[in-house]
């Protein structure tokens, strides 16, 4: 039999940890594998400066987070709910007149031995938020000089009729709401909250 080359290894003649056995710096060396032993303090130096980072990391969280939130804090309280009424009355303006010439058509006019006036007065009421309009219009027979006066009182929202005013020689037909007035005076009076305010 021959004898084998073992390598022996006498573990107990190393008293210090930072020395390398010989055969183990060859074999390191010959296959280029840097071996590099820390030293024990510098070992401590390096744990103490990573605990340092990652506690500096983990305090800068809520900061990174609460710059991070902040602006969107900041974007999410609701804004004030701001009306601005002269546009709406612009508009109400605009709709009104469009209204009243697809429904009667010019201010004056001559048609069938009569004469045609029409007027209408607008309003953007701020309480309700809407929009108003009181059509006039007072047709007159040339002949006899018999007149009639029929008014209005529409909602431009939704076009509805709130009140009817029909005046001639014989009649007055009046009513707002629902409500049967019976002079002119009352017919102001129950207008009012639709036209004024």
């Amino acid at each position: 039999m021959t004898k084998q080359n073992v390598r022996s290894c006498d573990c107990t003649a190393q008293t210090d940890p930072l020395t390398i056995p010989a055969q183990d710096a060859i074999y390191f060396e010959k296959h280029r594998i840097p071996m590099k032993r820390r030293r024990p303090d510098q070992m401590h130096r390096n744990k103490i400066f990573s605990l340092f980072a990652i506690l500096a990391a983990f305090l800068s969280v809520p900061v990174i987070l609460e710059a991070q939130t902040a602006p969107e804090a900041k974007t999410n309280t609701p804004k004030p709910y701001v009306i601005n009424v002269s546009l709406l009355e612009q508009a109400c303006r605009e709709q009104s007149g469009k209204f009243v010439r697809e429904e009667y058509g010019k201010a004056f006019e001559v048609l069938d031995h009569q004469f045609i006036w029409n007027s209408y007065q607008n309003h953007y009421n701020k309480k309700m938020n809407r929009c108003f309009v009181l059509t006039v219009r007072k047709i007159e027979a040339y002949k006899d000089g018999a007149a009639i006066t029929y008014t209005r009182l529409t909602d431009m929202n939704d076009k509805a009729a709130y009140g009817y005013l029909i005046v001639d020689r014989d009649r007055f037909v009046c009513y707002v709401s629902g409500k049967v007035c019976t002079s002119m005076v009352e017919w102001e009076k129950l207008i009012t909250p639709y036209m004024k305010e």
